[in-house]
């Protein structure tokens, strides 16, 4: 089986075709001309997207449609925000399914957004904490009103745990005030508790 690791920033997974590396598939890297995964010794082949005057990376590799139509087995994205502009992009639904981590078309809404994440699991009725969505800040205020403090505000976009204040008391709450490159936000409840470690990778159920 093939393995696809599709990136435009590749500083932060410069080991992890080490981790994925098996004797009876091939590890393809797909990702700018420039990268350090292009001398990585742990991958079969380099795919490299030609840097284009006003267009970013996403936009290239949907473009290239022999690309798209050649993956085919572990499709690995390199970050939730190259997730979401596939998800979001012009090509057809089949596409999108086959290359994305979704079975359905309503998994492609989460994919990259935090909004989606909570429209969705409220429409399948998912567990997760109280949660609300505000297109601008007059909707968070009014909003705000059903939370005590702590609570979290989020960026729909974005990630790496940048986009998210918490307001932690009742001052902060009277004089909150999100920037309008945040909306649409989801508004959460913050859950106290143990903190887990998420920074682990996991293969067939094996750490």
């Amino acid at each position: 089986m093939n393995k696809y690791l599709i990136c435009e920033s590749a500083e932060l997974l410069k080991n992890f075709p080490k981790l994925i590396k098996e004797d009876d598939s091939k590890t393809v890297v797909i990702s700018r001309e420039k990268s350090v995964l292009s001398k990585s010794k742990y991958i079969d082949d380099y795919i490299a997207i030609k840097e284009e005057p006003h267009k970013d990376f996403s936009e290239q590799l949907i473009a290239d449609r022999d690309l798209i139509l050649e993956l085919n087995g572990w499709i690995i994205w390199g970050n939730d925000e190259l997730m979401r502009k596939v998800a979001t992009s012009n090509l057809s639904l089949g596409e999108k399914l086959r290359i994305l981590p979704a079975k359905k078309k309503i998994g492609l809404q989460f994919l990259g957004s935090k909004v989606g994440l909570v429209k969705v699991s409220k429409r399948i009725k998912l567990n997760i904490p109280k949660s609300f969505v505000a297109k601008n800040n007059l909707e968070l205020k009014k909003l705000s009103l059903n939370f005590k403090t702590p609570f979290i505000v989020k960026a729909d976009r974005f990630g790496g745990g940048g986009y998210v204040k918490k307001v932690s008391t009742a001052e902060e709450k009277k004089v909150l005030d999100i920037p309008k490159e945040w909306f649409p936000v989801a508004i959460q409840e913050f859950v106290i508790g143990e903190l887990v470690g998420i920074e682990v990778f996991f293969k067939n159920g094996k750490l």
